[in-house]
């Protein structure tokens, strides 16, 4: 089992190139299936090929989706979930190093890593509920 044809749906560098209904339904599920994957997978796999899939999609969707304030409420309501879904399965895997990663990652924005930091606290907060 493998991440890659799931990280392959989901935006590697653009996040706007879903244009359609259809292909915004298949980004979500794609977000949405490599999050359940990867508590799965992460154990049984070389950490580094988990990473190297799942680590651009994380990239991308934090930098590309709209913040809580934006426009367009349930589409970037259901991104920013699966988002968080994602973010929060990775960071169970791999603690603060995905934090560190990020701020070690020179093409990811600071706004993107301020919105990465905020998502693991709010994860935090609602798995400790």
């Amino acid at each position: 089992m493998s991440v890659e044809p799931l990280t392959s749906q989901a935006p590697g560098h653009d996040a706007n190139h879903c244009a359609t209904e259809s292909s915004k339904v298949m980004v979500l599920l794609s977000v949405y299936l490599c999050a359940v994957l990867v508590p799965k997978l992460f154990p049984r796999k070389s950490h580094q090929s988990v990473l190297v899939h799942i680590l651009p999609v994380i990239w991308s969707l934090i930098d590309t989706t709209p913040s809580a304030a934006g426009g367009v409420a349930s589409a970037a309501a259901s991104l920013r979930t699966a988002t968080a879904r994602l973010v929060g399965a990775l960071y169970l895997e791999i603690g603060e190093s995905l934090l560190d990663t990020a701020n070690n990652t020179a093409s990811l924005s600071l706004r993107a890593r301020q919105n990465l930091r905020q998502i693991v606290i709010d994860s935090a907060v609602v798995s400790r509920s």
